[in-house]
């Protein structure tokens, strides 16, 4: 499976091709390069770095030696084979410490050698003298010289989380009242009937002067005799 990013260029920003087998460094690299001006485009195989350098025409390559199918050594005699690449500036950012790997590395045609891990104001002022020794324009910063340019990257490093915005204090909640007058009743235990509310006594019918009681039927007299 190709494991490769491939972005198209929109802006007249310096191109840097990353080849590296770390994803945690690549991700890295492109965020502090991408805040310092430039423009990054990354493969994590060396074959895959090949095609992005013939696809992509970046103005500086960042290369890695140990890597999982082409040694970094023949990636960059191949990158020197090719004409279109022939004069690619190759910056070699590796693991290895040894100076025969370095010796190596400036005989397959590297043009600079730097050992992870590597201060990020020391690549980018590498890499601003790569670019003018070929006669490139330096990177022109998108960020305000706030940068932490003295971020040491390593395989390990990753990209630090972002972090949670702070939400206002909000004030405490008034405690709920207790239960008043108009609340429902409790209900009772299980097992008790409920107590009835006291109801007014009713009336008693045939009370005179009752207000509550309508008048009382006059008696019907009996018929007179004609």
């Amino acid at each position: 499976m190709k494991q490769f990013i491939v972005k198209v260029r929109v802006t007249n920003m310096p191109k840097v091709l990353i080849i590296d087998d770390e994803p945690n460094l690549v991700d890295m690299l492109t965020t502090l390069l991408g805040m310092s001006g430039y423009e990054a485009v990354s493969a994590l195989n060396g074959q895959d770095g090949l095609v992005l350098s013939q696809v992509e025409s970046p103005d500086v390559l960042i290369l890695d030696l140990m890597l999982p199918d082409i040694q970094g050594y023949d990636v960059c005699k191949t990158v020197r084979s090719v004409p279109q690449t022939a004069a690619l500036p190759v910056l070699i950012l590796s693991a290895r410490t040894a100076q025969a790997d370095k010796d190596r590395a400036l005989a397959a045609g590297a043009n600079s050698y730097m050992t992870k891990p590597v201060r990020m104001a020391e690549l980018l002022k590498e890499l601003k003298r790569l670019l003018a020794a070929a006669s490139l324009p330096p990177a022109t910063p998108t960020v305000s010289s706030t940068i932490q340019v003295s971020t040491t990257l390593s395989a390990s490093s990753s990209i630090p989380p972002a972090q949670p915005p702070t939400l206002p204090t909000l004030p405490p909640l008034p405690p709920i009242p207790p239960p008043g007058p108009s609340d429902p009743p409790t209900l009772p235990p299980p097992g008790m009937p409920p107590t009835l509310p006291d109801l007014p006594p009713l009336p008693t019918p045939g009370i005179p002067n009752d207000p509550t009681l309508p008048p009382p039927i006059p008696p019907i007299e009996p018929p007179r005799p004609i």
